[in-house]
């Protein structure tokens, strides 16, 4: 016996040699019967025992004290109102358990007290676990062995659109998509059959019918010997993600073949300047400075150019209605229109920035004075769906009309080749979409659809 009052070589020590927890008890006991017992628990049995006189006293301190693991009554103790006293009980100390006793063997009342405090305890970890399921952010899917549901969580429904009821005893092929062919399903399925976990991408098929992508993993659950009795499967939609891949991958691209146009159309005005620099040193003519004066002001606007194509990718924040006819007159006084003439057909107004409209327009006007000539008619009007630009020049091939907004792409000899690219990107800044076909006099006609339109006057 130790000076605390246990015994220091308890009886209840389990097969493998380990000592059980001591736990702390609450016993009724009013007579020396109860009390015997309740020291036989304490010195023989690893359990610290607290003793009350009566039912209405273990209320009390239960109350005071939260250290207690079980509540050990004698059926001849229960108080008249045993649910009234349970129900107090449980309000105090939810998931305690209580032990009705006739006393008898400590030993055989010690390993029953030990196993109602397993189970509760086993209990209370499977309500909390099961409520980290259903509240989890990631769809969860448990199957058996073949496949078929279990059970599914809160966020499997709203990922998936199938209720639980709808999901539990099919399998999970009703979100098969069509997009993996079934070697890949071949492979899930060896993986995890053979106590692996199973990590990947995939294609789901939403209840309603649209696609999205998945990151899963599917992990085997083992009984006892080892053997693969269930598999549990954890899903994270990943659409936000993969758009955001898509645009990174497009931006990518976008910019390599950036990088290739600026490297290619710099160069070429680059070689001209060092050329007739080299003439003109060699031969002392100075006409030959003005060809390099010529290359070196088409760098100029190259650099110009792409440092407003980069700028015309931020998204447009802030639209306001602006009035088309101020917009059009704008941009025709800031563009070289040399003997070409302007026709505003409407008064509409558009949701737009309106620097960038500007933008917009004077590319388009610039383009058209450009391959259509000095003396061209332009025509800017709205549609149902937007607004268009229009030119009585000789038009675009329709072989060629695809390519027209990529970068670098010209017809003209001193055209840069960004002039449309640049109209698209603002196209796209504002979510708009831009085509070009064929206008009423055989020239070109840039329709922008997409926008946001508004009476004049109209303020709403």
């Amino acid at each position: 016996m130790t000076d605390d009052g246990h015994c220091s070589t308890p009886t209840d020590v389990s097969s493998d040699g380990i000592e059980p927890d001591r736990l702390t008890v609450l016993m009724v006991a009013t007579n020396a019967e109860t009390k015997r017992v309740a020291s036989a628990l304490e010195d023989e049995h690893r359990l610290s025992t607290r003793t009350v006189p009566s039912a209405n006293d273990a209320l009390g301190r239960l109350d005071e004290e939260r250290s207690i693991d079980c509540l050990v009554i004698a059926r001849a103790e229960f108080p008249d109102d045993v649910e009234s006293f349970l129900a107090d009980v449980r309000a105090l100390r939810p998931g305690l358990p209580v032990v009705l006793s006739d006393w008898g063997r400590p030993e055989l009342l010690s390993r029953r007290i030990r196993r109602e405090v397993e189970l509760c305890r086993g209990l209370r970890d499977l309500a909390g676990f099961r409520e980290a399921v259903e509240h989890a952010g990631h769809a969860i899917m448990i199957t058996d062995r073949s496949g078929t549901i279990e059970y599914v969580n809160s966020a499997f429904e709203r990922t998936t659109g199938y209720d639980e009821s709808e999901a539990v005893g099919r399998r999970p092929s009703i979100l098969k998509s069509g997009e993996h062919d079934r070697e890949f399903y071949t492979d899930l399925w060896m993986t995890i059959l053979n106590g692996e976990v199973w990590e990947g991408r995939l294609e789901n098929r939403h209840r309603s019918g649209y696609h999205y992508p998945i990151e899963q993993t599917i992990a085997p659950i083992t009984n006892e010997v080892g053997d693969v009795t269930r598999f549990v499967a954890v899903n994270r939609d990943i659409s936000r993600q993969k758009a955001y891949e898509d645009q990174l991958r497009e931006q990518n691209q976008r910019l390599e073949s950036f990088a290739r146009t600026v490297a290619h159309d710099l160069r070429n005005p680059l070689n001209v300047v060092q050329g007739q620099v080299e003439l003109a040193r060699e031969r002392g003519d100075e006409r030959f400075f003005d060809a390099a004066l010529r290359a070196a002001s088409r760098m100029d606007r190259l650099i110009d150019e792409l440092l407003k194509l980069a700028e015309q990718g931020k998204a447009v924040l802030d639209p306001e209605p602006v009035a088309l006819t101020d917009a059009a007159t704008n941009a025709w006084e800031l563009t070289d229109t040399l003997d070409a003439t302007l026709s505003v057909d409407s008064d509409r107004r558009i949701v737009a920035d309106e620097t960038r409209l500007c933008q917009l327009l004077e590319n388009l006007f610039s383009n058209a004075v450009v391959h259509a000539g000095s003396d061209v008619s332009v025509t800017v009007g709205t549609t149902d769906e937007g607004i268009y630009v229009a030119d009585d020049g000789p038009g675009i091939p329709e072989t060629e009309r695809a390519t027209v907004f990529e970068s670098g792409y010209t017809t003209a000899s001193e055209g840069t080749g960004f002039g449309l690219a640049i109209v698209k990107q603002i196209a796209d800044a504002h979510g708009w979409q831009i085509a070009v076909g064929e206008s009423e006099d055989g020239g070109a006609r840039f329709e922008v659809s997409g926008v946001e339109l508004k009476a004049n006057g109209d303020e709403t």
